[in-house]
């Protein structure tokens, strides 16, 4: 289900709010009496957008419409369809319409109190090799959904190889008709962890919901992807066994999902952080980065050498029946049984994906 809710300012009126919501699979957006939201306003078209549900995703579409559709501050340019998410924002030329969607999760990928996440993961999992048993599972598994273009429609179906590359070459594993796509444009591969995509080099390049990738980018669920002018959507109809995993304790996988260049650069701060100083002007000392105190006379006292001090009082004396060895400090060993634990944690994960690997 999706909600909209709209703010109308119109001058000498007051401000008021109309809402909206629907488990349509289209619905179209206007000012026209026959559109399934109707928002009054001169200013929208009559009939200005469209939203329409495929693949488990609400995506919208411009109707050419006077003055255009906005979503997050963005113009969609064209026939460009865009992917909607929980607190989007679209705008019809002067009205503000924020985006709510529910969808329906399955049990897998919500957590009750007190229920480990092991249980939860060995449950997902449980679920998912009963459907195969069953015959309702996902024949295709994870596929690419061509958003516009020439290609509009087409799916791209993962099979059973560990790597596709995407471009305009015929011998490319998805071949997308466009001149502004490279003849080799990316790459998608597939490990352990899940499917991600690498910019191979190209002209335009390759971006992920809207962000550039320099090395390597994870691709979950409704991810889009764009390869020159054309966008193409992830669907991954187990994406529940993932998210699933992604809440274990020990197996923080979020991250992952950054571009592993962009996590290199945050590591490393340093140079980021050098860049950033500017040097003095001409004939000026550059200030020290550590100045020394005020007063050099007052030099802090060095530090005794073991054994030097203070002489130990008659209480202070060891009794002979002590074993030295025993004063030397003992390390903690809780942490080694905590380490051990998120070890066998990790194993149990990692034999779980294998064996749902083999199953699919």
């Amino acid at each position: 289900m999706i909600r909209f809710t709209a703010v109308l300012e119109e001058e000498g009126k007051a401000a008021r709010a109309l809402a909206f919501e629907s488990s349509a699979d289209s619905i179209t957006l206007g000012r026209d009496s026959k559109c399934d939201f109707q928002v009054p306003v001169a200013a929208i078209s009559r009939q200005h957008c469209r939203v329409y549900f495929q693949d488990d995703t609400y995506i919208i579409q411009d109707l050419r419409s006077t003055y255009g559709t906005m979503v997050n501050g963005k113009k969609l340019e064209g026939d460009e369809k865009k992917v909607l998410s929980s607190g989007d924002i679209i705008e019809l030329a002067t009205v503000r319409i924020t985006v709510a969607i529910e969808l329906e999760e399955s049990a897998p990928a919500a957590s009750t109190v007190g229920e480990k996440t092991q249980a939860l993961a060995a449950k997902a999992v449980e679920e998912i090799l009963s459907g195969i048993n069953h015959g309702n599972a996902h024949d295709e598994g994870p596929y690419l959904r061509v958003l516009n273009g020439i290609d509009e429609g087409t799916r791209f179906v993962f099979g059973n190889s560990n790597e596709w590359f995407m471009g305009r070459s015929k011998d490319c594993d998805f071949i997308i008709n466009d001149p502004n796509i490279s003849r080799r444009h990316a790459i998608i591969r597939k490990d352990w962890e899940g499917y991600y995509v690498e910019d191979l080099g190209s002209k335009n390049g390759v971006l992920v919901n809207d962000k550039k990738v320099i090395k390597r980018r994870f691709l979950r669920h409704r991810d889009e992807i764009l390869i020159g002018p054309v966008k193409l959507l992830f669907v991954d109809p187990n994406y529940e066994l993932f998210n699933a995993i992604d809440q274990i304790e020990g197996f923080d996988n979020n991250n992952k999902y950054d571009d592993d260049a962009s996590s290199e650069q945050a590591a490393d701060g340093s140079a980021e952080h050098l860049a950033d100083i500017e040097p003095p002007p001409e004939g000026e000392k550059a200030p020290e980065e550590n100045p020394p105190a005020e007063d050099a006379s007052k030099a802090p006292e060095a530090p005794q050498p073991e054994g030097e001090g203070e002489d130990l009082g008659e209480d202070d004396v060891l009794p002979d029946d002590i074993d030295a060895d025993l004063l030397e400090p003992v390390e903690e060993k809780s942490s080694l049984g905590i380490i051990a634990l998120v070890a066998g944690g990790v194993i149990l994960v990692i034999g779980i994906i294998i064996l749902v690997l083999l199953f699919l």
